[in-house]
């Protein structure tokens, strides 16, 4: 193929999440790490040893994060582009979560090459536009948190062969994120077959490649195949790809020194085996609980259109990759992988893997994955070639007891295929890899990774609601579907009235003249207690305790609901002085003045009594609350 000379701008848009201003706290807690922090102290993997690249798309004329910042003390940041002597927002937030102190899950990550995303892709590592195949480097990981497309089918599918060709023969590990809209698709480099895809947990993103028509005899990348890969309880997917990222380092990291443990395909394979289908109801609006439930959402590789794998559980990989690799044939342990080099059978030598194992009440659902590369023919050291052949593998759980295949893993062009599926107490099963319906004879390496676990006892129907809650509100404890009825006309699935703590038979729980929906729509966070008394704004008819519901309050403030009257920092609906007069905002109404003007006062206090009165004085002064507002 003729490649013409690129040496240009490429059309790349950076995915901003930083401007927000929205600390995600609780999502190490969300994805496992906690948890595994927990259990094992100071010997939990934090990347040390390896380097990583971090790819940025020009924001503001800058590329590279804040060098001086403290989650970056002690780091080495090398400008490979060179020349950038400012920074860039958007490049200091992703590196925050790939690689910095705290807020990233491999802080003990130390040397980060850093390029402007067009000389990457160009002449500093891809060598798109060239003849010559892309450079070399010591880099483990690169990340990509940005979108875009360049301008050509040709280039743009060159760029992804370039890209699936490094991850396959250097075992360079790409993450990349998607495009923040379900409704629209993106190339670069979303699209590639070998990458690492990190999604939102709110299912805000891109869910499929972009089919490219191109010059290659090939066919290969004119297939339209399910993404993301996982997902992250994270609010864009800039934010999100970057903790893929720094998960793939920790895992590198937990299986230092252990045979094929860093194989690209078997981390990918981990942290999809190991991601959460269903998940906990936290403090926001990030949360699975209908995986795979509607029909619309099952692909045909076992995964969910919205979610992929579901999201990441760091715990749950890890476990994946210290129980070693085990080798097709034998009896499976609870968590594990394989990594098979040279699989496919030329004349049917090695054509079928089996992997066994036992159903037992402690283990009575399978999670697998089987990953693997398309190959990139690579060309010359002079000259590249990025012809592309694509194998198909299917993956199926056998129960060998009832003699009787139970689940099925077999889409074509998809190159991950995946189980999630209950297994029986006493059966016996094996985890099969064969060859797709109609592949001719082929000789290529896989990953697979898989984990055993328990049902939930308490959720029969598995729609992620508890069945005693299901009962308690008159809900089917043996009906998926009633999950995602609002029973109520509140605008909130039963599902959601339970991760919120609503009613889901009344409309409006704490009575205060706003529906559930509705009042959602202004709080966001479901735990957010804006007057610190114990009982949530969601559900608290007076959730800055100025003597006037919410409803009637919000109401009163219209389109000045959240503006900040005195510019304390506080939205008016929940700043119970508003004005900072030392009035509280009921009284003032109530009194006929203006709660935004501090020398407006009521004309008398109402009927509360002096005690009253002082202690909604001190109040006044005293609360200290933080609203957020969620664009």
């Amino acid at each position: 193929m003729n490649m013409p000379a690129l040496k240009k701008t490429i059309l790349l848009v950076v995915s901003w999440f930083f401007l927000l201003g929205q600390v995600y706290a609780d999502y190490k807690d969300d994805i496992g790490y906690t948890d595994l922090s927990n259990e094992l102290g100071t010997a939990i993997p934090d990347g040390t040893g390896i380097d990583v690249t971090h790819v940025e798309a020009l924001s503001s004329d800058h590329w590279m994060p804040d060098i001086t910042h403290s989650e970056f003390t002690d780091k080495t940041i090398t400008d490979k582009t060179t020349g950038d002597t400012g920074v860039s927002g958007h490049a200091t937030g992703v590196g925050k979560y790939f690689y910095g102190n705290s807020q990233s899950l491999s802080p003990g990550i130390k040397n980060i090459d850093v390029y402007l995303a067009d000389h990457w892709l160009q002449d500093g590592f891809l060598n798109l536009g060239s003849v010559e195949p892309p450079l070399s480097t010591f880099c483990r990981i690169a990340n990509h948190s940005y979108v875009g497309s360049f301008g050509s089918t040709d280039m743009d599918s060159q760029a992804l062969r370039r890209l699936d060709w490094i991850i396959e023969t250097s075992e360079y590990i790409q993450c990349v994120g998607l495009r923040n809209n379900p409704d629209t698709n993106a190339i670069v480099l979303s699209s590639a077959f070998n990458t690492i895809t990190v999604g939102c947990t709110d299912g805000s993103h891109t869910r499929t490649s972009v089919s490219l028509s191109d010059s290659y005899a090939d066919t290969v990348y004119e297939a339209v195949r399910i993404k993301p890969d996982v997902v992250v309880p994270l609010g864009t997917t800039s934010a999100a790809s970057p903790v893929g990222a720094s998960a793939a380092a920790l895992l590198l990291d937990a299986g230092e020194g252990m045979p094929n443990a860093g194989k690209a395909e078997v981390i990918k394979a981990a942290l999809i085996a190991g991601a959460d289908r269903i998940t906990d109801c936290r403090c926001d609006n990030d949360y699975i609980g209908d995986y795979r439930a509607a029909v619309d959402d099952r692909t045909d590789n076992g995964l969910d259109r919205r979610f992929g794998a579901g999201q990441m559980n760091i715990q749950s990989a890890y476990h994946i990759i210290v129980a070693g690799e085990q080798d097709s044939g034998s009896q499976i342990g609870e968590y594990g992988f394989d990594y098979d080099p040279a699989f496919g059978g030329l004349e049917a030598s090695n054509d079928t893997a089996l992997y066994s194992f036992t159903g037992d009440a402690a283990h009575s659902r399978v999670s697998a994955a089987l990953v693997w590369h398309v190959a990139i023919d690579g060309g010359t050291p002079a000259f590249f070639y990025g012809d592309a052949a694509y194998y198909d593998m299917d993956l199926v759980l056998y129960d060998v007891t009832a003699d009787q295949a139970v689940a099925t893993g077999g889409a074509a062009w998809d190159n991950t295929e995946n189980i999630w599926a209950p297994v029986i107490d006493g059966h016996a099963y094996e985890i099969r890899v064969t060859p797709g319906s109609g592949q001719s004879d082929f000789l290529w390496d896989y990953g697979l990774a898989w984990r055993l676990v328990a049902d939930d006892p308490g959720d029969g129907d598995g729609d992620g609601l508890p069945d005693t809650w299901e009962t308690q509100n008159g809900l089917d404890s043996g009906d998926i579907a009633d999950a995602m009825v609002d029973d109520d006309g509140d605008a909130l699935t039963n599902l959601e009235e339970y991760c919120r703590g609503t009613d889901p038979a009344n409309p409006d729980t704490d009575g205060d003249g706003l529906n559930d929906g509705e009042e959602f729509g202004l709080w966001q966070d479901s735990c957010a207690d804006s007057d610190e008394d114990g009982q949530p704004d969601l559900i608290d008819p007076d959730a800055d305790n100025d003597a006037i519901n919410d409803g009637a309050e919000y109401d009163y403030w219209g389109e000045e609901w959240d503006g900040d009257a005195d510019e304390d920092g506080l939205y008016n609906l929940i700043d119970p002085d508003s004005d900072g007069d030392g009035f509280p905002d009921g009284t003032e109404i109530a009194g006929g003045a203006d709660p935004s003007d501090p020398a407006s006062q009521p004309n008398y206090a109402p009927a509360m009594g002096i005690i009253g009165f002082l202690l909604a004085m001190a109040m006044a002064f005293g609360i200290g609350v933080y609203a957020r507002k969620y664009a």
